[in-house]
């Protein structure tokens, strides 16, 4: 319960000292200093202690890429990391500006979450000082322990050793916004529909796993919303032009790189449909690895159920990691790469969707807590949902103690 023990402690002081409203930027300063410090922090003692995660096969890539032996279409981490590492094709010097970039990653996750929790408040509001606490606790959430791995086999909000989809994030988090933003307040326009092109385009840039549950949920609640209309159309835009730009991914990654002259070995050479052919490699239990995924979730949708509405955010969410999931049980690489995981991420991304939405809603009901006789069971309610989300935060931090004190991230 300390979740509610703290919220309770900074509403009441906040109560006390309304100017405790005026500081909103150096308390959102400090916890996103925090997120830095961590982050910071976390990723030189992987590489200090020697702890194999994807940022050191990254670094081997791009060194292949610029050897000519590798092409990845996904270039943007890439090339990030090439000019924050001032152009030297030298591990050291890549570390560190891997370093660099993925704890920046996560400090832009930090802060598109917490516009994503203020966008539609009033500024002034109470609600502020729990935004800021609340996106910084959602960064470190995690999945329950599972039955088999900690990580491998469950879907966890947050990862730490991917990073391409650490730098996914942001951009993901914007595009889920402003794309439900499109549909559910006003009248779309043509420029929104062109900010989204851009948000999706960048985001397949990056990876495109977000883009996989992108292209068919969010037509799919323009159609709801508003018919076959022109905003039906306009909605169409990022998914024609991101498909477009994916194509062109496919045909890169798994018909040019391996005809390269002296091609790494393992690059994969297709698509196959294989049903639960990854997931079941890794958990003997589907069912308590889903609820250890999504216990807080799964919470708040049965202690308020009203909050599934056609075009809610929540619906939204749910959709898109449903979406994931489908992909992610029934999609699977070819060849030497089958087993890697690469359609998993997807569901990673939109569990984070899900459980920052499942974060702001749960958000809007902390008042009902302050003494209000008449929401005594909608309080007991919050509370509950409250202590769960307690229960992620603090696996997550005993997860980033496992990598460290074990030395693996499974």
């Amino acid at each position: 319960m300390f979740l509610y023990a703290l919220y309770g402690e900074i509403l009441s002081v906040e109560m006390l000292n309304p100017t405790l409203l005026g500081k909103k930027r150096r308390w959102q300063m400090l916890f996103q200093l925090l997120v830095l410090v961590i982050s910071l922090g976390f990723y030189s003692l992987i590489f200090y202690k020697g702890i194999w995660t994807d940022l050191q096969g990254h670094i081997y890539q791009l060194q292949e890429m610029l050897e000519g032996r590798l092409i990845r279409a996904n270039f943007i981490y890439y090339l990030l990391i090439y000019l924050v590492g001032l152009g030297q094709n030298n591990f050291y010097a890549l570390g560190a500006a891997s370093i660099i970039v993925v704890s920046f990653a996560m400090v832009a996750k930090y802060r598109a979450a917490v516009h994503y929790f203020e966008w539609p408040l009033h500024p002034g509001s109470q609600y502020t000082l729990f935004a800021i606490i609340g996106a910084f606790l959602l960064v470190f959430a995690s999945n329950l322990p599972g039955p088999d791995h900690y990580f491998l086999g469950q879907i966890n909000p947050n990862v730490w050793h991917n990073s391409t989809t650490i730098l996914l994030m942001p951009v993901a988090i914007i595009l889920f916004t402003r794309s439900y933003q499109f549909f559910a307040i006003g009248e779309p326009n043509r420029r929104e529909a062109w900010i989204l092109t851009g948000l999706a385009v960048l985001s397949i840039l990056i990876k495109p796993s977000f883009f996989f549950c992108f292209a068919p949920v969010f037509p799919l609640f323009v159609l709801m919303r508003f018919g076959v209309k022109r905003s039906f159309w306009w909605a169409m835009l990022p998914v024609v032009i991101g498909g477009i730009v994916l194509a062109g991914q496919y045909y890169l990654i798994f018909r040019l790189s391996p005809s390269l002259p002296d091609a790494v070995a393992t690059e994969a050479s297709g698509v196959q449909i294989a049903p639960f052919l990854v997931w079941g490699a890794s958990t003997s239990n589907y069912i308590w690895s889903l609820i250890s995924s999504l216990l807080f979730p799964l919470t708040f949708l049965i202690c308020f159920p009203q909050f599934i509405q056609k075009t809610s955010a929540l619906t939204y969410a749910w959709v898109l990691f449903l979406v994931a999931m489908v992909i992610f049980i029934l999609v699977a690489e070819t060849g030497d790469r089958a087993l890697h995981g690469n359609f998993a991420w997807q569901a990673v991304v939109c569990s984070f969707m899900l459980f920052m939405v499942t974060v702001r809603d749960l958000l809007k009901l902390i008042p009902m807590l302050q003494g209000d006789p008449l929401n005594k069971v909608i309080g007991w309610r919050v509370k509950v949902c409250l202590a769960v989300f307690s229960l992620h935060v603090i696996a997550g931090v005993v997860y980033l103690g496992k990598i460290l004190v074990t030395g693996s991230y499974y």
